[in-house]
Order: C-alpha cells, then structure tokens, then sequence
C-alpha cells in the first residue's frame, strides 16, 4: 500500500475513491472498502482511501475526539482489505472548501473515476453536500457515484459511536461484533512499582496512546499477543482505588508466563467484561477476590477453546 501524509499527491493513475475517518474500520466500513477495492480491481484503477487529520470534529466542533484504533493499526487494516493508496489529508486543508471544489480536488488531483459513499456521506464546507449534491456533481464531473447500504444490527446502523457506547459500558463482546475482531489495545509494557508481585499476581503495566478511548473501568477476561505467541489472563482498568491511585492505568496478568516484557511491545485482547473496579479495606481482600476473578477467567478460557 502506497502512503501519503501531510502534502496531497497529484496522481497520475485513475482511481476508485471513498472518504472518511473509518474509526475502528467495523463492519460496516469493511463492506464498503471491499467493494471499492472489487470495484477498482475489475476496472483496471488503484483504490484509494481519503481520511483526515486531525479529526474533523477538533476543527468545526471544537471537539477532543478519541479514536477506537491508532493510525498504525488502521493502515494495517486497510492494507489487509487490499486498498492501494492511503491519503491521510491535513483536513485545515480541506475544510473550507465548498462541496464543488472538494469534488474538483478529487478529481483533479487524485484522479478519482468512483466514489462510493453511505446514503448520509455529507462534504464541503459547513458540510453543504450530500447524496444529491454528489449525484448532480458527478454527471458534471464526468466520475460515477455509488451509494453503499449501512450495515445494521438490532435496527440501529453500526457505527464508530455505537462502538464507543459499547466500550463505555464494557461490553467489549458486542464492540468485537460491531468490528468484526476482537476489541484491543497495543502499548509498551513499563516498570511500576510492583505491588501486584508482591500480592502474588504480577502485571505487566501497558502504556498506551491516550489518544485512544477508553473502555469501562474493571476487570477483564483477556488475551495477549506477545512477540508470535498467544497468551491469556485478566486486565484491570483503572486508578487502583485500593491504593489511591489518580491516574488510569491497564494492568494484565498473564496466566502461565514468566518472560521479560519490559519495553516491550504487546497488543491485549478483550474478550469479556468480569466485575468493576473495587476498593478493598485490605491487601487480604484484595487477594481474595484476585483469585475469584483469575478462577472466572480460567473457566471463560476453558469455554472459549471448547467453542473453537
């Protein structure tokens, strides 16, 4: 996949362009890009996907907005989905044009022959287009304009905020359906001050993009991808009441390692919420109900293998 950031190439090879923030890249948005990257395929043109920087949100709503997924991740994704080009635009850039220079632009310079969009795609400054603006502009601009069905569950579109709203209640299950994966975290693992050790649970504490949402506060039944190995245990979210703690941190044990993991980087999987985060009146408490979660997590992985 070919990468562009910042400056907006002048493209000499026609392409099949959609446009978007694609945060989390869930299921909905996986249908699309696959029938872009099909499309573009039988016509001889390179798919190629627009998005922006910083969100669009920060700009015109004032807005600080959380992402699902890194930027990393979601160029891993779209190249494994088979797009071309990733365009990932300064959106000051674009934000004040109206929504016939925004479609000269693609045009013009990316040298878009398609887009496909959803039925509620809006463009333009003060987001003046929408399905019929870009109907109009297309025959004008001579580029075909296909309009791709939302995927829904339950009667309700799924959506990056829909995913979010999952997220903040803890079910991360219904996250990973809307994702079509499981949910999940990558980060550095760094020193802290060991308490968990010392309780006879180490954890490793993961650092992680605080530009990313954050799910639920708790405890988690999870997985973990170290190096090319796949290992399980459970995750706590949270400021560590216990202790006093402020900050947010996430925190895994993981059952039956003894590795070195220190500045390394690994990815957690989330597979199922436990209980909320909880104070305990003693180091005894607290170690008491650390072997119920870690007994609940052996039985959710015991379950999870026999389903395959």
């Amino acid at each position: 996949m070919i990468f562009y950031k910042g400056d907006i190439p002048s493209l000499s090879h026609p392409t099949c362009v959609t446009a978007g923030i694609f945060d989390g890249i869930h299921v909905g948005h996986q249908y699309l890009i696959k029938e872009l990257v099909r499309s573009a395929n039988k016509k001889g043109c390179d798919s190629l996907i627009l998005t922006f920087y910083p969100h669009p949100g920060s700009i015109a709503l004032n807005e600080t907005t959380q992402y699902i997924i890194s930027e990393r991740e979601q160029e891993r994704i779209f190249e494994e989905l088979g797009v071309k080009i990733l365009v990932r635009a300064d959106f000051y850039k674009l934000y004040r044009m109206s929504s016939g220079e925004y479609i000269e632009f693609l045009v013009d310079r990316l040298k878009m022959q398609e887009i496909f969009v959803g039925h509620d795609h809006s463009f333009g400054r003060n987001r003046e287009g929408n399905a019929e603006v870009l109907k109009k502009l297309s025959k004008e601009k001579s580029f075909s304009c296909l309009f791709i069905p939302d995927v829904s569950f339950g009667g309700k579109k799924i959506s990056s905020s829909r995913i979010k709203e999952s997220l903040s209640q803890g079910e991360v299950e219904t996250a990973s359906y809307f994702l079509g994966r499981p949910y999940s975290v990558s980060g550095i693992v760094t020193r802290s001050v060991g308490r968990g050790e010392k309780l006879g649970f180490p954890t490793a504490n993961v650092l992680w993009d605080k530009d990313l949402f954050c799910p639920k506060n708790g405890v988690y039944f999870v997985s973990l991808k170290i190096d090319r190995g796949i290992f399980y245990g459970m995750a706590n979210i949270g400021k560590r009441p216990t202790f006093d703690g402020n900050d947010t941190f996430l925190e895994v044990h993981i059952f039956d390692f003894d590795g070195y993991l220190y500045n390394k980087e690994i990815t957690v999987f989330f597979h199922f919420w436990i209980r909320n985060e909880m104070k305990f009146n003693s180091n005894d408490e607290l170690i008491l109900q650390l072997k119920k979660d870690k007994e609940k997590c052996k039985t959710l992985f015991t379950l999870l293998k026999q389903a395959g």
